[in-house]
């Protein structure tokens, strides 16, 4: 009778290291979705007053809401433009729309984004 052992530290640490990549490509792919539905919905928003069109801005932090995901907000920012923002999405929708047109890029975008990652880091 003979035993077999093996050491999967190697394994481990490049398995560490793949989930690094894929955390990292996926940040990466929601900051590119926030720029996108930006700005789609600056295209869409009625320009009533350029305030509420210039404040439409995608937060600079993501967000983790869990193992291996992540959130970034997107939509008007600022004191001025959230007394009006809600009345003129009612009667204008804007960022519904926005939000809409990059829901069916968002596997494109985040295999552009992994690209990117694994070629910069492999």
């Amino acid at each position: 009778m003979f035993g077999i052992s093996t050491d999967i530290s190697e394994f481990l640490a490049a398995e560490e290291y793949m989930n690094r990549m894929v955390d990292r490509a996926s940040m990466y792919a929601i900051r590119q979705a926030g720029r996108e539905i930006r700005a789609a919905a600056r295209a869409e928003v009625p320009v009533l007053t350029g305030r509420l069109q210039k404040s439409i801005s995608n937060s600079r932090n993501v967000r983790s809401t869990g193992a291996h995901s992540f959130e970034i907000s997107v939509g008007p920012h600022g004191s001025p433009v959230y007394l009006y923002s809600g009345k003129i999405e009612e009667e204008h929708p804007y960022m519904g729309p926005a939000r809409g047109v990059i829901e069916g890029r968002m596997g494109d975008i985040f295999e552009q984004a992994q690209a990117k990652v694994l070629s910069r880091f492999a």
